[in-house]
């Protein structure tokens, strides 16, 4: 990134016109992209990625809020980014980016924090102007589970992955996995220490 784009994104984020939850969900798409390539993630209904037409012609968006975009074009296999915070009447503000590990490592710098899964299912449900009382009528899950579940103390299952990815439009690995790759809890590493343990033993 440029410095201005890069100022222009910070200041962004200090005003609150990008959150940190924002960013996250951005982070999670970038991961995407790093890690399965472009053509993965555009067909990743997630990330609802369309095609664009007049001035942008030769241009995709991405959805990461309930009016925030991220507009990009391919260009000589680099993914050229313009990120952005919109309206809701769509009046796209350009600034062009490449996108690369710098911009993740800005991203990283505005948010240092990884995400959680609960965040990411707060991120989406939001994008979908969808209260948790919503959530409970689509889903039959009652508010206070869901809120729980929201801030990680109910731990998100596949199963209700699922579920979530049903009423939201997701792949259920976005918030299954909401840094971009399979990461062992507490839990797991203490399964695996005790493995290992007892394969010593034997």
């Amino acid at each position: 990134m440029t410095t201005e784009s890069e100022n222009q994104l910070k200041a962004d984020f200090k005003a609150g016109v990008v959150s940190a939850l924002d960013v996250k969900v951005i982070k999670r798409w970038v991961a995407e992209v790093e890690s399965e390539g472009i053509e993965h993630a555009q067909e990743n209904a997630t990330w609802r990625d369309h095609e664009l037409i007049g001035k942008w012609l030769n241009h995709r968006a991405i959805s990461f809020s309930f009016s925030g975009r991220l507009i990009y074009r391919i260009e000589k296999d680099k993914v050229i980014v313009r990120v952005l915070r919109v309206s809701t009447d769509h009046d796209y503000k350009q600034s062009e980016e490449f996108m690369g590990r710098k911009m993740m490592d800005i991203l990283d710098e505005l948010s240092p924090e990884k995400a959680t899964a609960g965040e990411l299912l707060r991120a989406f449900r939001q994008r979908e102007g969808f209260s948790l009382r919503d959530l409970e009528e689509i889903t039959g899950i009652a508010q206070s589970n869901l809120s729980a579940i929201e801030n990680g103390k109910i731990e998100l299952t596949q199963h209700y992955a699922e579920i979530f990815a049903a009423a939201l439009g997701l792949h259920p690995t976005i918030i299954l996995y909401p840094n971009g790759r399979f990461e062992k809890n507490k839990r797991l590493l203490e399964i695996e220490k005790r493995a290992t343990r007892l394969k010593k033993l034997g």
